[in-house]
């Protein structure tokens, strides 16, 4: 049983985790763990919200290789319960199931690629699949930590148009690099240029991460540089914006209440870097 240390709130948690197996190299493969919350807290604008929640997260059917290392699994998250704000009462219910697949790891047994399908109740025409591929030289550093990844999402409509396509088919393509941490382990630093599903390009650079006594984001600097279009001669145009957030807030879920951006957008010339962009900020 935990209650959060701060005045204005009085939320306690409870947490029971059961069913636990491991593979060989001590990964779960299955377990079932019930959160519960109940109490009250006072938000950013002065309203005391109470919450009466659960959570339940199963993980069941492992499927192991020929090591008896985890190969798969399928994990639902429920969602369910109520809170209260100044407009009444509002129900929760929303379950989210994830089936991993294909898992594949490296000669360190670190989990270097696999497949993820997810469907939610709060989207049910909607299939996500995300690839997680760290199979390229150096994607894990000396300490055995990520440096580098592809992550390939895609989202796919259970409905078509009337022409027979589908209402959504959408690929995000994520290549995250440059991953730098704490003497915690916390990541404090990464580079990744996300291209969208009209071939659009983003470069973003977050650096300086900073972490609250739960280890929560306290803070961060992004430089987001972002194809706009394309010049008289077909070269692209692009802009910058640096955001600086301070001053992140969480309610005892967790959950995301307030925080402070400065922001700065100017044009820079298509061919500089992430790094460059940032030393001249």
């Amino acid at each position: 049983l935990t209650t959060s240390s701060a005045t204005q709130h009085l939320v306690a948690t409870t947490r029971l985790v059961t069913g636990m197996t491991y593979d060989t190299i001590k990964q779960a493969a299955t377990f079932r763990d019930v959160t519960t919350q109940i109490g009250a807290y006072t938000n950013a604008d002065n309203i005391t919200i109470s919450i009466n929640t659960k959570t339940t997260t199963s993980r069941t059917d492992p499927d192991f290789d020929s090591n008896h290392y985890l190969r798969g699994y399928e994990e639902t998250v429920k969602e369910e319960g109520s809170f209260t704000d100044d407009l009444g009462i509002h129900a929760i219910d929303l379950t989210t199931i994830t089936t991993r697949v294909n898992i594949v790891y490296d000669d360190m047994k670190r989990m270097i690629y696999y497949v993820d399908t997810i469907t939610s109740d709060a989207t049910t025409d909607l299939v996500t699949t995300r690839t997680f591929d760290a199979q390229a030289a150096g994607s894990y550093d000396i300490l055995g930590r990520l440096t580098n990844y592809l992550e390939t999402t895609v989202e796919r409509s259970l409905t078509t148009n009337p022409d027979g396509t589908l209402k959504l088919d959408a690929t995000t393509v994520t290549r995250r690099n440059s991953i730098g941490y704490d003497g915690l382990g916390r990541m404090t630093y990464y580079e990744e240029t996300i291209t969208d599903p009209q071939g659009k390009s983003t470069m973003r650079t977050v650096s300086s991460i900073l972490y609250n006594e739960l280890n929560q984001q306290a803070g961060y600097t992004e430089v987001t540089r972002e194809e706009q279009g394309k010049d008289a001669n077909n070269n692209p145009l692009f802009t910058t914006q640096t955001t600086v957030r301070t001053d992140i807030t969480y309610n005892p879920l967790g959950q995301l209440v307030s925080y402070h951006d400065s922001i700065d957008i100017r044009p820079v010339p298509g061919n500089m870097s992430a790094s460059k962009i940032l030393k001249d900020v």
